[in-house]
């Protein structure tokens, strides 16, 4: 198996499996807390994608680096942490006011080439539209 891992990226191609050693992939991305997110920010920001993730769930909030978990200034309660999960509950969307987290169980569906790429492509659509929704966040504070 490592020779035809070595040769692939000799090659520049991406090796395939038909039982992927995988148990689940994971992108995602850390920022700073926009200062004036509030929870209900998080519902406009799920209306961005409601129609493909219209499941939602709390979740236990993941602690920083520091170990700490981020708190509302004002009232002093821990900022939430969501699931935004798709109608065949393979795809989660994790979002914290510092973070989010996409997530894909490969045991549901395809992770040939064209499937990583595919899941690449809905990644790098759900960041862009978290990205942009904390950029208003940022800039709101101007």
């Amino acid at each position: 198996m490592t020779d035809k891992i070595e040769s692939s990226f000799s090659t520049g191609t991406l090796p395939s499996y038909k039982n992927p050693p995988v148990n689940e992939v994971v992108c995602g991305l850390r920022f700073d807390t926009p200062d004036k997110l509030r929870i209900p920010h998080i519902g406009f920001l799920w209306d961005k994608f409601r129609a493909d993730y219209p499941i939602i769930q709390h979740a236990p909030p993941i602690a920083s680096a520091k170990g700490e978990i981020l708190v509302d200034q004002a009232t002093g309660m821990p900022l939430p942490r969501v699931w935004f999960i798709n109608r065949s509950d393979d795809q989660l969307i994790q979002f914290q006011c510092d973070r989010f987290y996409f997530l894909h169980d490969p045991l549901i569906d395809d992770l040939s080439h064209s499937g990583i790429c595919n899941l690449k492509q809905n990644e790098e659509l759900i960041a862009e539209l978290i990205l942009e929704t904390v950029r208003e966040f940022y800039s709101a504070r101007n």
